[in-house]
């Protein structure tokens, strides 16, 4: 038995420059998201932040009485790497607060603090290796 056919979904036919209209944001999911991504954040810059510490065995070579420039390059190293993420905290934080006063989603900026604190891990880690030829 053949069933027929009704007529096809609409296509729209015409074309317009206007953006779609806007759907209400889902304040739970964003508010979800963005508690588990801070959590995220805050544990792997605490993980980055201890990591640092290794960052002194540049300095394994030195003379204990004695200056050494591989001592003070991996010091800048870690100080740079503990001043990196506190201020990338702060940054997020007020980033995420002034988004979320605005009523608009904040979720991403975890997400943004996480890539900056690699990348600070990331640089710092370069400075130390380079203070073991010193």
């Amino acid at each position: 038995m053949l069933i027929p056919m009704s007529d096809p979904i609409a296509l729209p036919t015409l074309i317009t420059t206007e953006p779609a209209p806007r759907t209400q944001r889902s304040a739970a999911a964003d508010v979800a998201a963005g508690a588990v991504l801070w959590i995220l954040l805050l544990g792997i810059a605490y993980i980055a932040a201890m990591f640092a510490g290794f960052y002194a065995m540049a300095a394994d070579g030195c003379p204990v009485d004695a200056p050494c420039a591989a001592a003070e390059a991996a010091g800048r190293a870690i100080y740079l790497q503990w001043g990196g993420i506190a201020a990338i905290i702060v940054g997020t934080f007020v980033g995420s607060v002034v988004q979320a006063r605005r009523g608009r989603y904040w979720f991403y900026w975890p997400l943004v603090g996480i890539g900056l604190v690699v990348l600070c891990t990331v640089v710092t880690a370069g400075m130390a290796n380079a203070a073991f030829a010193l």
